[in-house]
C-alpha cells in the first residue's frame, strides 16, 4: 500500500512487475497469485525547449505548449494498493514480503506492506 499521493511511472511498474514475477516463478512456481493494481492510464507531456545561442529563435515558448507524450503514470492514491501477492503457507508470505521491501527503492513513494492472514 502507498501511504501517500503519487505518480507511479509506467515502466517502474513493469520492472517491479517483472522482478517480482521471475523471483516468485523461480522460488513457487504456480502456487501463487501476483497482480499489479494501478493502471497507468495518465499521459506525461514535455515541452521541449532549446537552450544555446540561436534558441529564441527555434521555440515559441509558454505559447501552443501543449507537448509531445513522453510516457504513462499511474496516479496512486494514499491508502491504495499497489502490488497484491497471495501464496499458500507462512514461509512463502515470508518469501514474498521480503521481495516487497527489495523493489521498494524502484516506487517514488513511501510504501507500507499489509499481511493477511485468511
Amino acid at each position: 500500500m502507498s501511504t501517500e499521493k503519487c505518480q507511479v511511472r509506467h515502466n517502474s511498474l513493469e520492472a517491479c512487475r517483472q522482478y517480482i514475477n521471475k523471483k516468485l516463478d523461480k522460488e513457487l512456481s504456480g502456487q501463487y497469485v501476483f497482480r499489479v493494481v494501478p493502471f497507468p492510464h495518465h499521459i506525461q507531456r514535455e515541452n521541449k525547449m532549446l537552450t544555446g545561442a540561436g534558441a529564441d529563435r527555434m521555440q515559441t515558448g509558454m505559447q501552443l505548449a501543449f507537448g509531445k507524450s513522453v510516457g504513462k503514470a499511474a496516479i496512486v492514491k494514499e491508502n491504495s494498493k499497489i502490488f497484491f501477492i497471495a501464496t499458500p503457507n507462512k514461509k512463502a508470505s515470508a518469501f514474498a514480503r521480503k521481495l516487497i521491501k527489495q523493489v521498494k527503492p524502484k516506487l517514488p513513494c513511501k510504501i507500507r506492506i499489509i499481511e493477511n492472514n485468511k
